[in-house]
């Protein structure tokens, strides 16, 4: 594995840091509506890791998990206890963490590479053309 400059990040409060050492996997927009709710109206931008490289630098016990079914059945969402701000994602069903932009400390590096949870949009949505769109998720790799 190529040797990459770490992302860091924090909640609001900063009570909760992190470090990713890995090169992300991929960068997404989930606009389900379960993000809706999370992200206050568009969905939640992140940057998607091997999940062993994700690394909680401080504030592990103000982490709070939350699951909830529907749309995205089986994902574990974490929130500061302190300040609300939702952290990280993971379905346990990929070695993955979905790293929320918004707590990068530099999310001008952040991008997105695809579109997920579409058929969820608002008629106000509006989500660069050259971003590929997909109605859930996008078909596994072959």
């Amino acid at each position: 594995m190529a040797n990459i400059e770490p992302f860091l990040g924090k909640c609001l409060c900063g009570g909760v840091t992190y470090k990713v050492s890995a090169a992300p996997v991929t960068s997404l927009m989930c606009i389900c509506t379960e993000c809706q709710t999370i992200g206050g109206g568009f969905g939640v931008g992140s940057v998607v890791a091997p999940q062993e490289a994700v690394t909680v630098e401080t504030g592990s016990d103000l982490l709070q998990e939350f699951q909830m079914s529907g749309s995205t059945k089986g994902v574990t969402r974490r929130f500061c206890k302190t300040c609300g701000t939702h952290v990280f994602a993971n379905n346990p069903a990929y070695p993955l963490m979905a790293v929320h932009a918004g707590t990068l400390d530099d999310a001008s590096k952040f991008e997105p590479k695809v579109a997920i949870w579409c058929q969820s949009k608002r008629v106000w949505h509006r989500i660069p053309e050259e971003v590929p769109q997909f109605d859930q998720y996008p078909p596994p790799p072959q």
